[in-house]
């Protein structure tokens, strides 16, 4: 049987010069509220069924959403931009989402008709040399065993 799990994702690149501040102060604030986990220069908060990974830069704070379906996707998208808009409001700043262009999957025994019909693009993909067979197993969590035995001809790209 297959099973899969599917991961909505969104990002926001919001450029201010006090993105450490806004970031502490929207973990501060919110971590009264949701669970708040610190793993290096990430923090991330766990709130309303979905995630907000955040980090920055000298002059950009970087949100990244994601939850199980869109109505998680948007409420996670909800709080944590007009929390943000409103500890910045002297700033104006604005957040402005983006959502992934595809969603994560992740996949449990045996291939779908959909993992497979997407072999054919792989290959065109990596025959264009846009990714290799490594990085594109990754991306859609294929095993090198299906990679290959999907390969036109039988033929090694050679790309490891």
């Amino acid at each position: 049987m297959t099973t899969h799990e599917t991961t909505l994702r969104s990002h926001a690149d919001v450029p201010t010069a006090r993105a450490e501040r806004w970031r502490k102060q929207l973990a501060s604030h919110l971590g009264r509220k949701c669970e708040v986990v610190r793993d290096g220069d990430t923090i991330t908060l766990l709130l309303a069924g979905g995630s907000c990974a955040m980090t920055y830069d000298a002059t950009t704070l970087r949100l990244d959403a994601g939850g199980p379906d869109q109505d998680t996707l948007a409420q996670v998208q909800h709080v944590i931009g007009v929390h943000l808009e409103r500890f910045a409001s002297e700033e104006g700043l604005r957040v402005a989402w983006h959502r992934a262009e595809t969603a994560l999957r992740s996949y449990t025994g045996a291939p779908t008709r959909r993992a497979n019909a997407a072999i054919p693009e792989l290959h065109r993909q990596v025959a264009g040399g846009e990714e290799g067979p490594v990085g594109l197993a990754h991306r859609l969590q294929l095993t090198a065993q299906q990679l290959a035995a999907h390969r036109p001809n039988g033929e090694d790209t050679g790309q490891r």
